[in-house]
């Protein structure tokens, strides 16, 4: 998507060495949101190993007066008091208040979940408050959470159950891999001297298989997909769609 460079119908210049990276009208009080960042990055935050910080800066802008407002303008179009919202089933409260965070000069949603009958703190986070459409609280996102975890432990029930190809623990099933080790099987795979091995794939996509020495300085690697566990013999593959899958030897997959 390319960055506007101008806002139709609103006088407005960024800064020297700035460009427009987006604008939004706040759904709440109707108020211009403009936000700002550096044309060149090169000149952002070192945050050291290659990586830098993309500086950005935020206007809040009339659209009737067209005037850049600062933040005891603003905040007279919201409020700022807690408050408190009681989840369906009694069991818990959500406080949610607007403050304004002055480094960032934005205002942020600041929510706290907790039992009602003990106090205790279930969950809390901070958000940026200013929005095109209306967002989800705290307490709407936890329960479209819960739903979406029974939905996938109901599909979960109806599948059949698959169990790891050594010790037996019960795995996700993946009818493509019905004997596919799990994490904890993978961890003690040996050669056939006993030295520990890893596999990982050496394509960027995810395709390829290669095995290395645990714990070796330079990567020594095991120019072999066969591997072991005690006596018992086992094969690393590619998996189907990126990753690596270990399976015993009877069920390798061509």
């Amino acid at each position: 998507m390319k960055t506007p460079k101008t806002i139709p119908n609103v006088r407005f210049e960024p800064e020297t060495g700035c460009e427009i990276l987006q604008f939004f009208t706040d759904f709440e009080s109707g108020l211009l949101i403009v936000i700002t960042n550096l044309i060149d990055q090169k000149q952002g935050e070192d945050f050291g190993n290659g990586a830098r910080g993309i500086i950005t800066k935020q206007y809040v802008i009339d659209p009737k007066t067209q005037e850049i407002l600062t933040p005891e303008i603003w905040k007279g179009y919201f409020s700022y008091e807690p408050v408190e919202i009681f989840s369906e089933d009694g069991l818990y409260k959500l406080v949610r208040q607007r403050i304004h965070e002055v480094q960032k000069n934005t205002d942020l949603w600041q929510e706290e979940i907790r039992e009602i009958v003990s106090g205790k703190l279930i969950s809390s986070s901070k958000s940026v408050a200013f929005h095109e459409k209306k967002q989800e609280n705290l307490l709407e996102r936890r329960k479209k959470q819960e739903q979406q975890e029974k939905e996938w432990s109901k599909k979960r029930k109806n599948e059949p159950k698959q169990f790891c190809g050594h010790c037996e623990k019960e795995v996700a099933y993946n009818a493509r891999y019905p004997k596919y080790l799990c994490s904890e099987c993978c961890s003690k795979l040996t050669d056939s001297e006993g030295r520990t091995v890893v596999f990982s794939n050496t394509g960027f996509m995810g395709t390829g298989c290669q095995g290395y020495y645990k714990n070796t300085e330079a990567q020594e690697l095991y120019n072999s997909t066969i591997c072991y566990i005690e006596k018992e013999k086992f094969v690393a593959d590619e998996e189907k769609f990126g990753g690596i899958v270990i399976q015993p030897c009877g069920f390798y997959e061509e």
